[in-house]
């Protein structure tokens, strides 16, 4: 199995929020990347410490088909689409900014 995976960075690094990638193994890649043995990028936010979340996003039979998605997703240049952590965030800021509207519509 092939994985495609997101990164989820706990601060911004430069211009960079998100880190998208695939893997046959997770765990052993995000070790890889927090080791400094990765991508450059990962390299770097391994360096300044900044904490890092990995969400596991499809899995794929084939490495072809696991590639293909991982470039359809960078293609995008919109990590926060997709990223589960920064869906949950907008949604959370949704609700609040509706509750506030609706408690001074009261």
């Amino acid at each position: 199995m092939w994985y495609v995976y997101v990164i989820h960075f706990g601060s911004p690094y430069k211009h960079a929020k998100h880190y998208t990638g695939i893997a046959k193994n997770p765990k052993e890649r995000l070790k890889e990347h927090l080791t400094g043995s990765g991508s450059r990028l990962m390299d770097a936010v391994r360096k300044t410490a900044i904490p890092v979340v990995m969400y596991v996003l499809q899995e794929f039979d084939d490495f072809h088909e696991a590639h293909l998605r991982e470039k359809q997703l960078k293609a995008w240049k919109k990590a926060s689409q997709y990223c589960p952590m920064c869906k949950h965030a907008t949604r959370q800021q949704y609700l609040r900014k509706l509750t506030l509207q609706l408690e001074k519509a009261a």
